[in-house]
């Protein structure tokens, strides 16, 4: 099995209403509050949630071999915003890769 994440992060430099994003994203797309699942850090305080927002799928073409990623997105209220792009197969191996 191959998984791979991909993540950007981008800082849009102004406070992001979550109330308002998520009811006006509610009818389109996924989304959920979330927090940290894993581990309870200490060092990493949010009062608010982030949203994550589940998006449409995207399709990417290289060397003629088509590859599906999902894509989530998190929005953080003090402007931040995280895309992870995930691109998985069961069956593929590591040469695949290459």
């Amino acid at each position: 099995m191959i998984a791979l994440r991909f993540y950007r992060i981008y800082d849009i430099g102004k406070e992001i209403d979550l109330d308002w994003l998520e009811k006006a994203l509610a009818r389109t797309y996924f989304t959920a509050r979330t927090s940290f699942v894993r581990v309870n850090p200490k060092s990493i305080m949010l009062e608010v949630p982030p949203l994550l927002i589940q998006m449409n799928p995207i399709r990417v073409e290289r060397d003629g071999r088509p590859f599906e990623f999902s894509v989530q997105a998190r929005v953080f209220d003090m402007g931040a915003i995280s895309f992870c792009f995930t691109f998985e197969d069961k069956i593929g191996d590591f040469a695949q890769l290459e």
